[in-house]
């Protein structure tokens, strides 16, 4: 048969081995637990935070520098294609001129050698490798009038119509176009027969006025343009690429390491046009940030080292373990500290009442501070000083009367029972609500009332009868209603509103609300009934506060009522009511006749009893 174990067994375990250790060890472990615990939560939220807010701060600044140099790199871009498109439409009259005519006539040479004039003068650019026109007969290049040449031909005419750079280029729609040629080798070559290589492709049709293809403007433009003519290297502190599909076209830093990426990375970064993509290699983990160009097929990439990315978090949460490493230690110095000036006055009080305990002797104590170990050390010597008189007294007493000494024992203990202090009676009930929140586990309902009824006591027993703030006589019928609960065996709840909340701080008589709550218990039995309640209603009106008190207790009839009011002014008291009536004849002896109690019926024919009094705010 399987044993089940009970829960409050395991309980009581945890707490014998708890209560094991000394009240000195037990306030530490509490220190400890507390710190530990708060810091390690602390730690954890704010870094996560921390670290995402740097993630995230540090990928908006490189996305924002990957746009920058796009903006940049389509700018330069740009500035050639308008270039090209500019001298298509300068050059098209003296293009169609020259179709026109034979080919081997002196007038097609002179307006040959015009538009190669333009195209070495226009394109002087050092970028533009090469620059010249095809047209279905002719070919024009760059060459002077004087006969000096620049850039370079095409290695074959023919080869070349029959290419998609020049089809593309030579197709409706006729649009200017970037052609990513940067591989492209042996398609033109200079004078020096050298082949062109490293270039970007531009193509630009020359059209008539009517729209009629005349031709395809070329410029072959060297990629060293890129970081050239822009000196990202100052302006963007960050591994920056340009590449297309088959790797790697030119670096705009002083790094390189991008090049030895595997092919899987290339294929993520090609799957979409603008992102971030973050991988795991073997050296570290690696975020690309990329962008589109206006080149086909090529990108602009900003590679990261995640731990360069974090080095900010990192730090940061290295400063946050060694602040919260010293704060620990710190801690722990002053739960030391402040652990022992609880811990000690109290074992030597300990032993001060055992020594009593066993030899009706105390050794010498003596406790200097005024805090509650020491107000209790004080009173138990006062204790025991009384009792070791009481006690001496007794002796002396049977030496001379042997037949009384009994009666005068009991004399003399009631006597000096009334002389102790009644702070001695609120610190023992205070030890006592402490003893027993340990065997509660925390605050529990017997050790909440002990306490209620130490407050309690002391509001009762306290020599101001005069005037007190609201806020101090709801506190101490709170405390009335939780002892009458505990008394009752029922939960009586106290519900209380006031209209403005400023009233809790101004003055009222003092033990005004104690006698109609007690009348609400005896008369309304509201303990019998369920889910019993007192409702208070405090509220300013007419330059005066008004207190009603109503409960959901037992109905009276109308009569019941009147006959209370009637008891209420009339000066001659009957029997019953006595609180009420004391209450009235206060406020009216204190106030004058126009402020006092008056009684009568709710809505729901329940007793209400309203308080008028004057405001009175005192500072």
């Amino acid at each position: 048969m399987k044993t089940i174990k009970n829960p409050q067994n395991r309980t009581n375990t945890l707490t014998g081995k708890v209560r094991s250790l000394s009240i000195f060890h037990r306030l530490l472990l509490a220190f400890f637990l507390v710190i530990i615990i708060f810091s390690t939560v602390i730690i954890t939220v704010v870094y996560d935070v921390v670290e995402d807010r740097i993630y995230e701060t540090n990928i908006n600044y490189v996305s924002q520098n990957v746009e920058a140099v796009k903006r940049l790199i389509n700018k330069e871009l740009d500035s050639y294609m308008s270039g090209a498109a500019e001298f298509a439409q300068e050059a098209s009259a003296a293009l169609k001129s020259a179709e026109e005519l034979d080919p081997e006539s002196e007038e097609f040479r002179e307006k040959e050698a015009e538009i190669n004039d333009k195209l070495y003068s226009f394109f002087s650019n050092p970028y533009v490798k090469n620059a010249q026109i095809v047209t279905k007969e002719n070919e024009y290049v760059q060459r002077s009038i004087e006969g000096e040449e620049r850039g370079a031909r095409l290695a074959d005419a023919a080869q070349f119509a029959q290419s998609q750079v020049y089809k593309r280029g030579a197709s409706i729609p006729y649009q200017p176009a970037f052609h990513n040629t940067i591989r492209e080798t042996g398609v033109y070559y200079t004078g020096n027969n050298i082949s062109l290589g490293n270039y970007l492709t531009i193509t630009t049709p020359v059209l008539s006025d009517s729209k009629e293809y005349l031709g395809l403007l070329i410029l072959n433009v060297d990629i060293s343009f890129l970081t050239g003519s822009m000196d990202f290297k100052k302006q963007f502190n960050q591994d920056l690429y340009i590449a297309d599909q088959k790797g790697i076209i030119s670096s705009l830093s002083n790094h390189y390491s991008f090049l030895y990426y595997p092919e899987e990375i290339w294929e993520r970064i090609y799957s979409e046009d603008v992102g971030v993509a973050e991988f795991s290699l073997e050296k570290g983990n690696r975020i690309a940030v990329y962008d589109q160009l206006g080149v086909r097929d090529w990108k602009v990439i900003s590679l990261l080292n995640v731990d360069d990315l974090m080095a900010d978090a990192h730090t940061i949460r290295n400063r946050i373990l060694l602040l919260t490493s010293i704060a620990l230690i710190l801690s722990a110095g002053i739960c030391i500290f402040v652990t022992s000036t609880i811990y000690n006055p109290l074992k030597k009080l300990v032993q001060s009442m055992k020594s009593f305990g066993e030899h009706n002797v105390v050794t010498v104590y003596d406790d200097p501070y005024q805090d509650e170990i020491g107000s209790a050390g004080r009173q138990f010597l006062t204790m025991v000083k009384q009792v070791n008189r009481a006690v001496q007294k007794e002796l002396e007493i049977e030496k001379l009367h042997h037949s009384e000494k009994l009666k005068r024992k009991e004399a003399e203990l009631k006597a000096l029972q009334m002389q102790i202090n009644p702070h001695f009676i609120y610190n023992t009930l205070d030890i006592i609500r402490w003893k027993t929140m340990r065997l509660e586990n925390g605050a529990g309902p017997v050790s909440s009332t002990i306490g209620g009824f130490a407050k309690l006591l002391r509001y009762n027993i306290s020599i101001d009868e005069g005037l007190v703030k609201v806020h101090e006589e709801l506190a101490h019928i709170e405390q009335y209603v939780g002892i009458l609960s505990l008394l009752h065996d029922t939960e009586i709840s106290l519900q209380k509103k006031m209209e403005p909340e400023e009233i809790e701080s101004w003055h009222i008589p003092k033990f005004i609300f104690q006698p109609i709550v007690e009348n609400a218990v005896i008369h309304g039995k509201i303990h019998q009934s369920e889910n019993g309640a007192i409702h208070l209603m405090m509220r300013e009106e007419k330059g005066a506060l008004y207190i009603e008190f109503s409960n959901n207790g037992k109905s009276i009839t109308r009569e019941r009522a009147e006959h209370i009011q009637n008891k209420l002014m009339n000066p001659e008291h009957e029997k019953g009511s006595i609180g009420l009536v004391n209450i009235h004849d206060r406020i009216r002896l204190l106030f004058g006749e126009e402020y006092g109690i008056k009684v009568n019926l709710s809505n729901e024919e329940k007793l209400k009893v309203t308080i008028r009094l004057p405001i009175i705010k005192i500072n």
